[in-house]
């Protein structure tokens, strides 16, 4: 019996049955036969199996890993390292890294220099290295991975600069992912106000890197004059700095406080002020102050509500609109309320041209008549108010002589 093994046969035994006869008497019986698989380049992988994965079968790093039998590799091949690792492919076997590999976990660390540096080839969070090292080298499944769980991947740790390996990189108690400023511990200065005699709880960490547990100290930075740090008077501010520490990691910061006075008629300067004025004004009455002592954002509502000059527009809008409160010839006409204008302001001509703000607001004809409020309206603060070079004076004298 003639056989001829094929390709697809390399490495296998194949069985052949056969009948031998002697006129009509036969037997039957089997001949099992090993065909032997070349393999030239000892990898492991029959020649004609690597001709069938498109690999060189005289190449002994060029396989596919799962047609490798380890058991028929040659011992050439287990001195060999085929990734240049430093690492042969019998050392590689032992460890479970990947002969074909230089980096089997992909973190940027050869595995032979992993060995070296008694870190696990197969663990991509466990190395030592530098940055460039891991930029250049790592893997795209390292980069996606968070090694220190501070809820940033390595690659965004990588890109912003903190370390992938610790957590919290700058030691502030705040992980990486959640740190405003991963690489540097930070205390943020802050400003707050308090009324005069009151008691102020503010929260310096609020705004801070650091975050509040046990490990976190507060301390008090005192200046010079530490006696009269404290005593600080109504309208007056106050500087504290203080430290603020994680362990032994610390910063500094200031809390800056104004203490305000108090406003007994809400017009947005205090009762000091008012009273202690070069120029003094009173400090029960809303309307009376100096502008120049006004804090704009410390005025009452009610004091927004009410209308000092008396012309038709509140407090309120006039310091929106940017006009003076305490001058009835300044406002803004869109805004008025003609019902509501004093009658100081209603007797006054705030544009000088001969007629009272309310004969142009309510437009009689006749002054003497004011309840028949028949004539043409004009712009209280306008001379001409259409414009046509004749006085708004001299237009009502011309309307009446009619």
């Amino acid at each position: 019996m003639t056989y001829t093994p094929t390709a697809s046969e390399s490495g296998t035994d194949v069985t052949v049955t056969y009948q031998v006869c002697n006129g009509t008497i036969c037997t039957t019986a089997t001949v099992t036969i090993s065909v032997s698989g070349d393999d030239s380049d000892g990898d492991g992988v029959p020649n004609a199996q690597e001709i069938l994965d498109g690999t060189d079968p005289n190449d002994p790093c060029d396989y596919d890993i799962d047609s490798q039998d380890l058991d028929a590799v040659s011992d050439e091949w287990k001195n060999a390292d085929c990734d240049n690792d430093g690492l042969t492919n019998a050392e590689e076997l032992v460890l479970g890294t990947d002969p074909l590999n230089p980096d089997s976990d992909g973190d940027g660390v050869s595995d032979g220099k992993e060995v070296a540096d008694n870190t696990d080839p197969n663990d991509p969070c466990e190395y030592k290295t530098t940055r460039s090292q891991i930029f250049n080298l790592t893997s795209a499944t390292w980069k996606a991975l968070d090694c220190d769980e501070d809820g940033l991947t390595n690659a965004e740790e990588i890109a912003l600069g903190p370390d992938p390996q610790v957590a919290d990189t700058d030691g502030d108690g705040n992980p990486d992912g959640t740190d405003p400023h991963p690489l540097v511990p930070t205390a943020t200065d802050d400003t707050t106000s308090v009324n005069v005699s009151s008691v102020l709880e503010f929260n310096i960490l609020a705004n801070d890197d650091y975050l509040p547990g046990e490990d976190i100290t507060i301390s008090i930075v005192p200046p010079q004059n530490y006696s009269t740090w404290y005593t600080g008077e109504a309208d007056q501010t106050v500087t504290i700095e203080y430290q603020v520490c994680n362990g032994t990691v610390c910063d500094t910061a200031t809390l800056t406080i104004s203490v305000v006075g108090v406003d007994t008629d809400g017009d947005g300067v205090s009762d000091l002020d008012e009273t202690s004025s070069p120029t003094p004004t009173s400090p029960t009455d809303p309307c009376s102050y100096n502008v120049a002592d006004q804090s704009a954002d410390a005025v009452t509502d009610a004091w927004r509500a009410l209308d000092c000059d008396g012309d038709g527009v509140t407090n309120g809008e006039e310091l929106d609109n940017g006009t003076d409160p305490q001058d009835g010839c300044d406002y803004n006409p869109a805004d008025q309320d003609p019902t509501k204008v004093s009658d100081d302001w209603s007797d006054a001509d705030c544009d000088n041209d001969g007629l009272t703000n309310g004969e142009e607001l309510t437009g009689v004809d006749n002054p003497s008549t004011p309840a028949n409020p028949d004539g043409e309206k004009t712009n209280p603060l306008v001379v001409d108010s259409d414009g046509d070079g004749v006085s708004d004076a001299q237009e009502h004298s011309m309307d009446r002589s009619k």
